[in-house]
């Protein structure tokens, strides 16, 4: 919320700076856009009309933004993307390793059980997200079949160490994943290729030809 009420201020300021021309997009004074749209960047180091003029995604370094670190095994091509949420200019939370290090035991495992769960995971996908949660401490991993996704608490994960996360609640987690797929009848298929209308057509014309 409180980034979204900055993205505004910075829409807002540029918006205004255009309008009165004070602002040459593309001139010599304009710093060049560095960074692809959508970009997050500090708002410190760039103006609001550049930020603008550019498509950035402007980033109050003092307020909490959702990151993303990815855990890739890539003799498998297996990835996890952890997803948390920190200051932009804070370091990667010392937990992202602790998962790698656990999850990376049973990937790489040769015991013929788990690379069987293994081989079944990655039949479902090759890449996966972990959310961190912020509500609730419940310890270990487990599979959210709602979010499509794994979860993991903060308050439990940021203290964790050892064999705290058990290689038997990762590996149950793993077996848990249940992958919902969004089922399309070959109308609905039809429905998006044509339109609804020409679907209709379709219809009236292959009744008429099987009264012949």
């Amino acid at each position: 919320m409180e980034n979204k009420i900055v993205k505004n201020i910075v829409k807002g300021v540029a918006i205004t700076t255009l309008a009165f021309g004070m602002v040459k997009c593309g001139g010599d004074d304009e710093k060049p856009c560095d960074h692809e749209p959508g970009t997050p960047v500090n708002i410190n180091d760039y103006s609001p009309d550049v930020i603008y003029a550019c498509g950035y995604d402007p980033i109050d370094p003092n307020i909490p933004v959702e990151r993303t670190e990815s855990i890739v095994f890539e003799a498998k091509g297996l990835t996890f993307d952890v997803k948390f949420k920190d200051l932009l200019s804070a370091p990667v939370p010392d937990y992202v390793g602790y998962l790698e290090e656990r999850i990376g035991i049973l990937v790489n495992s040769e015991e013929e059980e788990t690379v069987e769960m293994i081989t079944s995971l990655m039949n479902k996908g090759r890449r996966f997200t972990i959310n961190v949660e912020y509500t609730g401490n419940t310890p270990g991993i487990s599979w959210d079949t709602a979010t499509q996704s794994f979860k993991i608490y903060n308050d439990w994960i940021s203290t964790a160490s050892g064999t705290n996360l058990s290689l038997g609640t990762i590996f149950d987690a793993f077996e848990s994943v249940d992958i919902v797929v969004a089922r399309s009848t070959a109308r609905d298929s039809a429905v998006a290729q044509f339109g609804r209308r020409g679907v209709q057509q379709y219809a009236m014309l292959d009744r008429a030809m099987h009264r012949r």
